[in-house]
């Protein structure tokens, strides 16, 4: 099987080549929107007015056609298209398989949604110790803290 795979550059964007906007619970729904539209070559993932919504924008363009149109936007999320090598595939059901993996938030044989705390608005820690001690840390990343519990929703960087 031959195709390819998304890339991500956080607190970048491609202007200038959007076809669609629409607001989405998360990065995942915006992938899903992008893989659904015949158009769709890579999209942007805005923080949105709500703190469970964010604006999803797609691009006919991947910032490989357009590097001009690639500028940086803190807060912002950058996802396009990248060609990847043909790979054998096999179509039997009942072989389990080794080596795919699910989107960052979601996990198990399913690849359904994870409900850890700090990794989406949705659900923000009080504090980077309570992400750590529930075992909710991913290690690097983003994390959403609500430290006194009233929507004011920080992002943490952690590197």
């Amino acid at each position: 099987m031959c195709g390819s795979v998304f890339e991500s550059k956080n607190d970048h964007v491609l202007v200038g080549n959007i076809i669609n906007t629409s607001v989405v619970a998360d990065e995942f729904e915006c992938h899903q929107k992008c893989l659904g539209h015949i158009s769709c070559r890579s999209f942007n993932v805005h923080p949105g007015g709500d703190i469970t919504k964010h604006v999803c924008e797609l691009n006919n363009k991947t910032r490989q056609m357009k590097s001009v149109d690639f500028i940086e936007k803190s807060g912002s999320s950058f996802y396009g298209q990248v060609k990847v090598s043909c790979v054998p595939v096999s179509h039997d059901k009942n072989k389990p398989t080794s080596s795919g993996q699910c989107h960052p938030g979601y996990e198990g044989k399913r690849c359904e949604r994870s409900d850890k705390h700090g990794w989406y608005s949705r659900k923000p820690a009080h504090s980077c110790k309570k992400i750590r001690d529930s075992g909710d840390s991913k290690g690097d990343g983003r994390y959403w803290i609500d430290a006194e519990n009233s929507g004011n929703l920080l992002m943490f960087t952690v590197t």
